[in-house]
């Protein structure tokens, strides 16, 4: 009787435990499970997407896990300005499937490794590599792919972290409610934009260190691409007039230049970054200092690097 009761009391414990685990795994927010199931992945990349913090650690366990179903030979890497390249357009454009591996909140550490984790699945034929100046920098060491991989070789992280059964539980609750999207375009807000150019812009200069083992990667894939017949591309985004400001105010533009001459070093760049260019003195083409808006994304950077590829 004894042992039944304590078996019993045991049970009843581990039963919220399995509830949980059964929910995590029924709804899947990442499908790792199952390739989809009764909710959309517009509902689950909706929540992946509901704020700065979740934006870069979901959108790179969601595109690992889907790369590994879905390669294809043509990629796209970088931060959240790769992130905002329409695939769809390009398809149309150019009638080539490419998959956009860009994540908001993406460094040199994680497209390295991303680049690695492509060609582990599938060699391709073309990688586009998004770089940026503000973040090409020994002190932006973190690296969004290192976890990412983590959760997939070891499933069992899925139901022992609180924050996937919080993203379960918004799935159900956005698939329920059926709350529309929120408009992607922005309008121009001086405090917001005031405090990305001091918190994003100034900080990242303030820090910056030459990044002597990046560019030794980098290299690396550059002499792998060669090796291996893969076209290797680069894309420089152009940043706001405000951000270049700041280049010359921190005494920076030596480090801007050796940047370019890095990047140039390694394969083609498509380099749209000009200082006091009519696009990049006008803040209302940019939703912050170091994004344009999706329309000129879509005229200055697909139209001229895609059409002809």
């Amino acid at each position: 009787m004894v042992l039944k009761k304590f078996l019993r009391r045991i049970l009843l414990f581990f039963i919220p435990f399995f509830v949980i685990a059964a929910a995590v795994l029924i709804i899947d927010p990442y499908n790792y499970f199952f390739s989809h199931n009764f909710i959309s992945n517009a509902v689950k990349f909706h929540v992946i997407n509901r704020s700065a913090e979740s934006m870069p650690r979901g959108n790179t366990l969601w595109k690992t896990i889907d790369y590994k179903r879905h390669p294809l030979l043509n990629v796209i890497i970088g931060d959240s300005r790769a992130y905002d390249l329409d695939v769809d357009k390009i398809r149309n454009l150019t009638g080539v499937e490419f998959y956009n591996f860009g994540v908001p909140g993406g460094n040199y550490n994680s497209i390295i490794e991303t680049f690695w984790y492509i060609n582990e699945r599938n060699k391709p034929e073309r990688v586009f590599i998004q770089v940026g100046f503000h973040n090409y920098s020994a002190s932006c060491s973190y690296n969004l792919m290192s976890d990412a991989r983590k959760v997939c070789r070891r499933p069992y992280l899925f139901f022992s972290r609180f924050y996937f059964l919080e993203e379960s539980v918004l799935d159900v609750f956005y698939a329920i409610t059926k709350r529309p999207l929120v408009s992607m375009e922005q309008k121009f807000d001086l405090a917001t934009w005031n405090g990305i150019l001091v918190n994003q812009g100034e900080s990242a200069l303030e820090s910056m260190e030459y990044p002597e083992k990046y560019y030794e990667e980098l290299k690396k894939i550059s002499g792998y691409c060669r090796a291996n017949n893969i076209e290797l591309n680069f894309i420089i985004f152009p940043d706001q007039q405000d951000f270049h400001d700041l280049v010359k105010q921190h005494s920076l533009m030596d480090r801007y230049a050796k940047f370019k001459t890095d990047m140039h070093s390694l394969g083609r760049v498509y380099d749209f970054d000009e200082f006091n260019s009519e696009l990049s003195k006008k803040r209302s083409n940019y939703r912050d200092i170091f994004h344009l808006q999706h329309y000129l994304i879509d005229s200055c950077i697909v139209e001229n690097v895609f059409k002809n590829n």
